[in-house]
């Protein structure tokens, strides 16, 4: 972002505009988890229908996760070239296609089932980088950490919505009892309702559209914005934003690094290399911790809790409910620590809470759900 288009952002501020932003970008974030959720324990029951090993079971959850890698990928180059708006269509579009499909399709099927779940995994990664793209690109310079925040809250929201369904149609999660098809169902009604939401309400970013040499459409968007807002831009600021934004040698940026030589560097070049492959390392442990947890604690508790009276989905539900002060706990932290200590603090609670999870599982059921607990209220 240019700083004349930062400044005419700013002057917009927070309203209408923004939330159209963040429904669409928090549900494309809270899809990641509720399609998980939903995929591993379909797996789990379609595995049993058809006679399969644990080994199927796995790779076949694994298929979702290997399209949302593909799809991840797919989603910078497609919101560079096609706009923020496209790429969340057809992730929201998608979905609705692959999840009907794998509830059709069922044990029938089990080739088809796969790549209906890799196609669901696809879909999910695609709208990303649009989505993250067009909330920064929208939203007003202090407020962008607290609505990255909320993608976080959307995220627990898909998993809470997943496991609030288990907890009333299959409280034990015995994969006989599991509905899974009926909740792809629901969950491809979403998609469908939110693709038509993007259709009809999504702004487009007047960012991306200048940069693409569309400076009327930018203005349109921009006075459509302010007007949503209950603001005014005058032409001149109009003007600045969309002259400025086309002059790429003289425009200056709306964030500099500090260094001015690191302008135009690559992330895996000179100094920002060791930053970037450790924050990607990272980032690959977090989600693997975070989504092997999620996809994973289910049959785990199923089996530690059999006998007990206490019903898996419930504690999954409970455990879900947990991200939330978890947010709020890291939301804390990360304007209170610095970056490094806040991410040492983490992954020492993270590690030390599976630790306490996995000697659980052949100790007392007590020991697992505290596990659990801290693992759930760390990892977000």
């Amino acid at each position: 972002m240019t700083k004349a288009m930062d400044d005419a952002v700013e002057h917009i501020g927070f309203g209408k505009q923004q939330i159209l932003v963040l429904i669409a970008g928090g549900w494309a974030y809270g899809f990641t988890t509720a399609v998980a959720a939903a995929a591993a324990q379909g797996a789990r029951a379609a595995a049993a229908e058809a006679g399969l090993s644990k080994f199927h079971k796995g790779l076949l959850t694994s298929t979702v996760f290997a399209g949302y890698i593909i799809g991840n990928l797919l989603s910078g180059p497609f919101a560079d070239v096609r706009g923020r708006r496209p790429p969340l269509m057809t992730s929201f579009g998608g979905l609705a296609a692959c999840l009907s499909g794998a509830a059709a399709v069922g044990s029938s099927n089990m080739l088809l089932l796969a790549a209906c779940f890799m196609g669901c995994g696809v879909c999910m990664g695609l709208g990303l980088t649009g989505a993250n793209a067009n909330m920064k690109e929208w939203t007003p310079a202090h407020l962008r950490p607290t609505l990255f925040c909320c993608l976080f809250v959307f995220i627990a929201c898909g998993q809470s919505g997943a496991g609030l369904f288990f907890s009333l149609t299959s409280p034990n999660l015995q994969p006989s009892s599991l509905q899974w098809q009926l909740l792809f169902n629901l969950e491809a009604i979403l998609s469908g309702c939110l693709f038509v939401f993007s259709a009809m309400l999504l702004p487009e970013s007047a960012h991306w559209l200048v940069h693409k040499g569309m400076a009327q459409d930018a203005e349109q968007a921009l006075v459509s914005a302010a007007a949503r807002n209950g603001v005014k831009i005058d032409k001149e600021m109009l003007q600045n934003a969309i002259g400025m934004s086309n002059d790429a040698e003289d425009a200056e940026e709306a964030t500099p690094l500090k260094l001015d030589s690191a302008s135009s560097q690559s992330i895996f070049a000179g100094g920002l290399a060791r930053t970037t492959i450790i924050m990607c390392c990272l980032n690959v442990c977090a989600n693997a911790c975070y989504y092997g947890l999620m996809c994973s604690l289910p049959e785990t508790l199923s089996t530690a809790f059999e006998g007990s009276g206490m019903a898996a989905a419930n504690v999954i539900l409970l455990l879900s409910l947990m991200e939330f002060p978890g947010i709020a706990l890291q939301d804390a932290l990360g304007r209170k620590l610095p970056r490094h200590v806040n991410l040492a603090a983490v992954f020492a609670a993270v590690s030390t809470s599976l630790a306490l999870l996995a000697a659980g599982l052949t100790w007392q059921p007590s020991a697992v759900l505290f596990g659990s607990v801290c693992s759930k209220l760390t990892i977000i």
